[in-house]
């Protein structure tokens, strides 16, 4: 299969994926043009779900067993799936090896060059995945392909994860430490509202700790298995949930219900925002920016694991 690298225009994504991006202020207020290193065949849309996976650089067979089982599952209950990853060392590249194994279309978003992006050790990888006939892809943003003769900074990486997450319906993480690269993707997907879903792991191994903790903050649903996580995305519909666009009406009724669980007696204990997000029809960064602002004016005060209206 003859492989193609060449400039795309910023609207091959459409308006809805530019309109998410813009939500996270500068630098992504902007489209950027993409450099698309793929078959012929490669198409923009996505034919059905879109979930990314990302995580540590050094998982254990814990980790690595877990995507390429939830791969292959995800490949037999929707076979025109999409993985979206960053082809780093680790869980990203796995992601995508599980995918190509599996048949199911990937694309990975790397920072530049795109022709030779890092890690090196990727190359036959990189050029697998271009090579494929399925609509696979390498992409880098026009913004992230860096000069000739300059290096890329380490913060283009953490833009690369904003591009990166804003493709996915759902971002899984099954390995990464308290203090991995992994947060800021964790992060942007909260911020856009994209569900999160982390494998929790053994409290004494260091490439659980991240994941553990951003089930205990908040900050990720727990996964229960691969076959749970594919009913949950799959048949229970829950990225369609997540990503339900609401009104203003529908955003008024929900602050309301929530302010009537804060006034009840002993307040509303909160264990598991995206949780509660997904029953009230919040954005997870709506809940937390209302949440913030009412602690910060005073006006809600910490009551055990949760919150509680003063006065």
């Amino acid at each position: 299969m003859t492989i193609i690298l060449e400039k795309q225009s910023a609207q091959v994504l459409g308006s809805a994926y530019w309109e998410r991006l813009r939500s996270l202020g500068r630098p992504f207020d902007t489209p950027v043009d993409l450099w698309v290193r793929s078959s012929a065949a490669w198409q923009s849309e996505p034919r059905s779900c879109v979930v990314a996976i990302v995580g540590t650089r050094r998982p254990t067979s814990y980790g690595l067993r877990f995507v390429a089982d939830f791969v292959r599952e995800l490949r037999a209950a929707d076979s025109e799936a999409m993985i979206v990853s960053g082809g780093a060392l680790g869980v990203d590249a796995w992601a995508h090896e599980s995918a190509l194994r599996e048949g199911l279309r990937t694309e990975s978003w790397v920072v530049g060059p795109v022709r030779d992006p890092n890690p090196r050790s990727h190359r036959a990888l990189f050029t697998a995945i271009a090579s494929r006939a399925d609509g696979s892809a390498v992409i880098c943003p026009d913004s992230l392909e860096p000069v000739t003769g300059e290096t890329p900074f380490k913060s283009d990486w953490v833009e690369r994860n904003a591009y990166l997450v804003a493709r996915a319906q759902a971002v899984v993480v099954p390995e990464a430490t308290e203090r991995s690269g992994t947060w800021s993707s964790v992060r942007w997907a909260n911020r856009l509202g994209i569900p999160v879903f982390a494998l929790p792991g053994p409290v004494d191994c260091t490439s659980s700790s991240g994941t553990n903790l951003m089930i205990s903050s908040g900050y990720a649903h727990p996964v229960g298995g691969a076959t749970k996580l594919i009913e949950d995305l799959v048949v229970e519909g829950v990225v369609a949930s997540y990503n339900d666009s609401r009104g203003a009406t529908e955003k008024l009724v929900a602050i309301g219900e929530l302010e009537r669980r804060l006034c009840r007696s002993g307040g509303l204990q909160v264990v598991d925002l995206p949780g509660l997000s997904a029953q009230l029809g919040l954005k997870l960064e709506t809940l937390c920016e209302y949440l913030l602002s009412e602690l910060r004016s005073g006006k809600l005060r910490r009551v055990g694991n949760g919150f509680e209206r003063r006065g």
